[in-house]
């Protein structure tokens, strides 16, 4: 899955046009990233529950290391997606804008999980249809 990418920084060269005056080259598109990749790669991350945020067990009646999933049980009737379109440069220490195009397939289909994903995960994803 391709993650959505920092935009490449302009081109920094110039050409001459027929008036001697200089323009600016444009820089290549940033590649296109698959909604159905996106939500493979970031909806409904697991959270391991550790440290001092153990899960309390009921049956033990003691903290324990767990690990939290989220799953579909039924697809929703619209689906609203929020696009991040910034990325934090820890070595900058400022944001920059992704310019990414996002493709929407007309139609998506979610594959629902059943039964508590375990210690496999079971993770869902989603593809186009």
């Amino acid at each position: 899955a391709a993650p959505l990418a920092p935009a490449p920084a302009p081109a920094a060269a110039s050409k001459n046009t027929k008036s001697g005056a200089k323009r600016k080259e444009k820089a290549p598109p940033a590649p296109p990233v698959r909604l159905e990749e996106l939500l493979a790669d970031t909806a409904f991350p697991d959270e391991m529950l550790d440290g001092s945020n153990r899960y309390h067990c009921p049956k033990c009646d003691r903290k324990v290391d767990a690990r939290k999933s989220i799953r579909l049980a039924a697809p929703p009737p619209y689906l609203h997606v929020t696009v991040e379109r910034y990325h934090y440069d820890l070595q900058k220490g400022e944001r920059i804008k992704l310019n990414n195009p996002v493709s929407f397939p007309q139609h998506l289909r979610l594959r629902l999980c059943s039964g508590g994903g375990g210690a496999g995960g079971g993770g869902c994803a989603a593809q186009a249809a």
